[in-house]
């Protein structure tokens, strides 16, 4: 027998483990699906009890049962990387509890949506559960907002003036403005999209202390008529709003 033979280390991590964690990082980006923008309210849930595999795909979830410490970091990619679209003038609760709470603290990314469509918006002023918000608040690297205005056309929501529609509007916005500023990093900028609409740039500088960098979101180019949905452009020409009669309906043409 060779003397000068060693025997293997039993501690000594081997194949994916021997990398370091950055290489792994890298790794687990190109095995998950490419991030993105994923919105709470069309994923389908398939009856999961959690959303890691919705988001990963059943082709794509063995890397999530390798082993505990591999999946774990897996997670921390797939939660990271992804930005979580939510509506929070629906029921931002009920989408958001199906992440297992280990998972919410992964979150890093948000894109919250704020519309005066909902027939309950407005009446709780946040409608945020704090434990399940405040752990993925506290850790969050990006957040973007859009936030749009009531129209003035009467009659689509419950109120029944545009004046009574802007104050429930003004006292909700505000309330959820003040509740994300007090609970996300000192670090974080806020990224907002509410176009040129007075009232919620008024609302933007009062009540939010951070950082603020203006951002253009799809939701906000559909609402503002921007880039694509430019009054202009195709998508608003006569022959599209005669096959689209809810469009129609939301934007008349003059």
């Amino acid at each position: 027998m060779d003397n000068n033979t060693q025997n293997p280390d039993p501690m000594k991590q081997t194949g994916l483990l021997s990398l370091s964690l950055e290489l792994r990082q890298q790794i687990y980006q190109y095995v998950l699906p490419e991030p993105g923008i994923r919105d709470t309210n069309s994923l389908n849930w398939r009856g999961a009890q959690d959303w890691k595999f919705t988001l990963v795909g059943e082709d794509k979830s063995t890397i999530l049962r390798v082993s505990k410490q591999i999946s774990s970091e897996a997670l921390n990619v797939l939660y990271g990387a992804n930005t979580f679209k939510v509506a929070l003038h629906g029921d931002p609760n009920a989408q958001l509890s199906k992440i297992a709470p280990q998972n919410r603290k992964r979150v890093r990314r948000f894109q919250l949506i704020l519309r005066p469509v909902d027939i309950t918006y407005g009446k709780n002023p946040t409608r945020l559960d704090s434990q399940i918000w405040d752990p993925m608040l506290a850790n969050l690297l990006e957040l973007c907002i859009a936030a749009q205005e009531p129209p003035q056309a009467q009659g689509w929501y419950i109120s029944q003036t545009f004046k009574q529609d802007m104050l429930r509007w003004r006292w909700w916005v505000a309330a959820v403005f003040l509740y994300l500023d007090f609970r996300v990093p000192e670090h974080l900028v806020f990224q907002m999209d509410v176009g040129n609409q007075e009232e919620a740039i008024k609302l933007v500088h009062r009540y939010i202390t951070h950082g603020i960098r203006n951002v253009e979101t799809r939701d906000g180019n559909f609402w503002f008529k921007r880039g694509m949905y430019a009054q202009m452009s195709r998508h608003w020409s006569e022959d599209y709003l005669a096959h689209s009669r809810g469009i129609a309906r939301c934007f008349p043409q003059p």
